[in-house]
């Protein structure tokens, strides 16, 4: 019995639950179902009378949404599926407010303008339809759609007869059926124009009810009946009705009761005074428990100021953990040109984590060792490195001072060397750097003194505050790294860019190892007056065998800069150059300031560097264009764009004379995620007029290395007036600002060159099964012959390489066919 009366205690209690919290039981986020298989909508804001092209969405607006770009700037997939046109929150053409205002709302001469504007000639809806087709087109996917949702616009009573005439009717909001007649006419109005389009990569999947509160107070007033009798109105022609309310805002739970088929809560965390940590969380239980979504949320401030930076990954990853980036989800970025447009085209690390992350989250892959990459105070100091600069003195321009106690302002002159990079707004861990205290080059600087020439220098790291807020910005990316031996003579070793991490704007640059007691960081402030320093570091490569440090003097280190790493299979490691101080004969670049011979020039003439001008470029972004030549090649892109045909692209140098070479040298970027690989292999060739190539001299099969700029050499031994380098491309792209080579006057007699048997692809002196093999491999693929491969194996000369030069091998091979 007592079992009986838990029973029958349990369900009337769980009864109660349900009476009381009809919203809260069974509910769970929306499915992409509840929306005809949509789950991706990206808020599109139109309309701007003050501006009306700030409001039109050309195609090229619209087309990073549209369609999601790889870093090298291919498009790799479809981005948002779901487009919702509404109006920016701006006043109308008669001056009244798009938004409820009771004091100044809008009339039907807004309605009509509004509602035009949606369907302006190659803009909005219209760009949308072309813009779908092209990616459609690209991704070979010809029955994809792109669904469209239109706005209802809010008749707000206190317009009363002055609103106006819609569809040639005289309407006074003060009465209930005109302002039911409005939200019949905007939504036929809209349904017409979208019909008499005729749009075959659209589909018009609902309408979106602009306000984001109920304005009546409770359940059973007009507004009520306004959205069920919207919701119903909508049902019958079989659309979908669907809201977005801010913040728990009046109704929001409601959202069933009122007719929706879909509500998605705006967080509004972004744009608090001081962010909620909980807010996003909290929000995402709340959905979650009434059947809602989460609107995702950011603007402008997201590239400028890292306390947004990381308040938008506080969206992202509450959402992710919450389980919301499996349902329905709905993206605010303000109006034209969005922040989403704004993160594809800045270029830099941070832009592209916004618009690379929102994707990865778009498609529900985003985790949490994402978020972590990018996450405020995710930037270390890297333990790998010996760090000899910590404790050492500096010299910095002089730091900013006021009357006031700020902590910043406590400084006693060891921050930037003591091993400690800031982490706090406006803490002692920085050295305040400012526009009014500039060195006498106008320029900020920091030397570091290493206290002796140090050899093997491999690492130089200076970290920036990027806290617009406070008027702190990062530094232009005129940055430069000098070196020296004494202290007055400075050389320039690099001119690296910025990368973005949370708080931290830094340069973590690694490069050949150098010599050098001094070591001076130099920039110059960007947006703002002050740049934070909170630390500039010099050090070496901590593994065994790191050269030691030479005596405490001026000289040059002549002894150990020598070394290099001449593996096969392993370039990861930086490659020590030839020093200076060496005899002129033996360690002189010859090919410095040499003209040359390229196949084709750098990635439509934008990525074109000069390979022979001494200076070997160390920043990882592609956007730094003039620092690097770009060999490309793409199966779909223009025969016009690509200059390493069948992925190989090569540089010739007229030496002038005649050279014994004892080594060459290039400077590569690898960085997948642009698409940009290390070659796969390099191969050198040599001739004595620039026409006859023998084979090959040197080559180098690359194992790809970490995302950075580094050398890598080919020794040689060999003597020549001409030099080709040759690149087999492993990705779309192959970087490459600098090619340096080693040797010394040859005056012997020049060498006859070795004419190549037709055939002989690999170059042993006989045609066998072996040659015959490596076409037939070519042919299907699993093989990329070289330049030289492919002149000895084109049989019939006819500049193709296919089956019937392999069979012609063959034949050869087996004494059947003769050349």
């Amino acid at each position: 019995m007592r079992k009986t009366l838990s029973l029958l205690l349990a369900v009337t209690l769980l009864l109660a639950i349900i009476l009381v919290f009809p919203n809260s039981v069974s509910a769970a986020f929306p499915s992409p179902s509840d929306m005809n298989g949509y789950e991706n909508l990206c808020l599109t804001y139109t309309w701007n009378p003050n501006g009306v092209n700030n409001g039109r969405h050309t195609v090229q607006d619209l087309m990073p949404y549209v369609a999601y770009y790889d870093a090298g700037g291919d498009i790799k997939d479809f981005f948002f599926d779901s487009y919702l046109f509404l109006p920016c929150v701006q006043l109308g053409t008669s001056g009244g407010s798009m938004h409820y205002n009771s004091s100044n709302p809008c009339l039907a001469v807004d309605w009509e303008d509004y509602v035009e504007d949606t369907f302006y000639p190659d803009t909005n809806v219209n760009a949308l339809e072309t813009a779908f087709g092209e990616a459609k087109a690209k991704l070979n996917a010809p029955d994809k759609k792109a669904g469209v949702f239109l706005s209802i616009l809010y008749p707000a009573k206190s317009a009363g007869s002055r609103f106006g005439s819609l569809g040639g009717r005289s309407l006074n909001m003060n009465k209930y059926a005109d302002r039911q007649y409005a939200v019949k006419w905007i939504i036929d109005e809209q349904l017409r124009l979208y019909k008499e389009a005729g749009y075959e990569n659209l589909e018009l999947v609902g309408f979106y009810w602009l306000e984001e509160r109920l304005q009546s107070g409770s359940l059973g007033t007009e507004d009520t009946k306004l959205f069920q009798y919207a919701s119903e109105y909508l049902h019958s022609l079989g659309f979908k009705f669907i809201w977005i309310p801010y913040y728990q805002s009046n109704g929001y739970s409601k959202w069933k009761t009122l007719g929706f088929d879909v509500a998605c809560m705006q967080p509004n965390m972004y744009w608090q005074t001081t962010a909620d940590a909980n807010r996003v969380d909290n929000c995402v239980d709340s959905c979650n428990s009434l059947g809602m979504c989460v609107e995702i949320e950011l603007d402008h401030k997201v590239f400028s100021d890292s306390e947004y930076y990381n308040r938008y990954l506080d969206y992202l990853e509450g959402c992710m953990n919450g389980g919301a980036m499996d349902s329905i989800k709905m993206y605010y970025q303000g109006g034209k040109t969005g922040a989403y447009y704004a993160a594809w085209s800045y270029g830099g690390s941070t832009a592209r984590s916004i618009y690379d992350l929102t994707y990865k989250y778009a498609k529900g892959s985003l985790t949490q060792s994402d978020i972590d990459r990018y996450r405020e105070g995710g930037f270390k100091i890297p333990e790998d490195v010996d760090w000899i600069s910590i404790g050492k003195d500096y010299v910095a321009s002089a730091p900013y001072y006021s009357d006031g106690s700020i902590d910043y302002q406590d400084n006693d002159g060891t921050e930037l060397t003591d091993g400690v990079v800031g982490t706090t707004a406006l803490g002692t861990e920085w050295h305040a750097f400012h526009n009014s205290l500039l060195d006498s080059d106008g320029r900020m600087n920091v030397t570091i003194d290493l206290g002796k020439v140090t050899s093997g220098l491999t690492n130089f790291l200076i970290q920036f505050s990027n806290i617009n807020t406070s008027g702190i910005s990062a530094p232009k990316d005129d940055i430069k790294i000098y070196i020296s031996d004494n202290g007055s003579d400075f050389k320039l070793l690099a001119q690296p860019m910025l990368e973005y991490d949370g708080i931290s704007a830094y340069i973590n640059l690694v490069t050949q190892p150098v010599s050098a007691r001094y070591v001076k960081f130099s920039f110059i402030n960007s947006t703002y007056n002050f740049v934070f320093c909170g630390e500039a570091m010099v050090g070496r490569n901590d593994t065994e065998g790191t050269t030691p440090d030479i005596s405490d003097d001026t000289s040059s280190d002549t002894s150990s800069d020598t070394s290099s790493d001449t593996s096969n299979d392993d370039t990861s490691d930086p490659i020590t150059p030839p020093d200076d101080e060496e005899d002129e004969d033996t360690a002189k670049n010859i090919l410095l300031n040499k003209k040359y011979d390229i196949s084709g020039c750098g990635v439509k003439s934008t990525y074109n560097a000069n390979l022979t001008d001494g200076n070997a470029f160390s920043n990882l972004n592609y956007n730094a264009t003039s620092n690097w030549f770009a060999f490309y090649h793409h199966e779909n892109a223009s025969s016009s764009d690509i200059n390493a045909p069948d992925k190989v692209g090569y540089a010739i140098f007229n030496l002038g004379d005649k050279y014994a070479l004892n080594s060459i040298r290039m400077h590569l970027l690898n960085n997948t995620s642009w698409a940009i690989g290390v070659p796969e292999a390099i191969n050198i060739y040599v001739s004595n007029d620039g026409e006859n190539w023998g084979k090959s001299v040197g080559t180098m099969t690359i194992s790809k290395a970490e995302n950075v700029g580094y050398w890598t050499e080919i020794p040689l031994d060999c003597s020549a007036r001409y030099l080709k380098v040759e690149f087999i491309l492993s990705d779309h792209f192959a970087f490459v600002n600098e090619i340096e080579a080693y040797g010394s006057i040859d005056a012997s007699p020049d060498t006859p060159v070795v004419e190549i048997p037709l055939g002989d692809v690999n170059e042993d002196g006989v045609v066998d099964s072996v040659d015959y093999l490596l076409v037939k491999r070519h042919c299907f693929n699993t093989y990329t012959l070289n330049e030289q491969e492919r002149l000895t194996a084109d049989i019939d000369e006819n500049d193709i390489i296919d089956s019937v030069d392999y069979l012609l091998i063959k034949r050869i091979a087996f004494s059947n066919y003769n050349v």
